[in-house]
């Protein structure tokens, strides 16, 4: 049968603060539940890997004394990387810290938005769009689509700033060494 993480007949203890639950081993949403944790928590260790790599690389280029590298490949490349997957990690946390199944309606398990549709409205600049089914999370208050105030406008910055880091990561290098060459 379908876990309910509400209701006590089916679940009555506290929920881990890390890791799964064995309770979800029974459970007949366990395959949607399951897929949707390895997801994030996949991306989650992606994004700190590749941050420990650009960090080496910074290691790297300062060691060999090339500090005209940091300036045109670390700094876009971690502007980049945090600016956009970064967010998307914290958007993951944030989300696991505010919603839950015994949380009140505005920020019940139910009412949480989609991280994936979060982050695709991101990326094409669409705001988001409002969901019928979740009109009844918000009551009489206005309906709110994000997770926090002025996360609308900040998607927009993150995103204009980590596509300007781009040109710089494409051609900063390749400019600077004609640069060099000619003089």
């Amino acid at each position: 049968r379908m876990l309910d993480p509400k209701d006590i007949n089916m679940y009555s203890s506290e929920p881990y603060p890390f890791g799964l639950d064995p309770a979800w081993q029974a459970a007949t949403n366990k395959i949607g539940f399951l897929n949707t944790y390895k997801m994030k928590i996949s991306l989650i260790f992606g994004v700190v890997h590749m941050t420990f790599g650009v960090m080496l690389s910074l290691w790297n280029k300062l060691s060999r004394k090339q500090y005209h590298q940091v300036l045109l490949e670390f700094i876009p490349q971690i502007v980049f990387l945090l600016g956009i997957f970064g967010y998307l990690v914290i958007m993951i946390f944030i989300k696991w810290i505010m919603y839950g199944a015994n949380v009140a309606d505005p920020f019940s398990e139910h009412c949480a938005p989609n991280l994936l549709i979060t982050f695709i409205n991101m990326m094409l600049m669409k705001e988001a769009d409002v969901d019928i089914k979740m009109d009844k999370c918000h009551g009489a208050i206005n309906y709110e689509i994000y997770m926090y105030p002025g996360q609308g406008g900040l998607q927009k910055l993150l995103l204009l700033v980590g596509v300007s880091m781009v040109p710089i990561m494409l051609l900063g290098k390749p400019l600077f060494i004609m640069y060099r060459r000619r003089q």
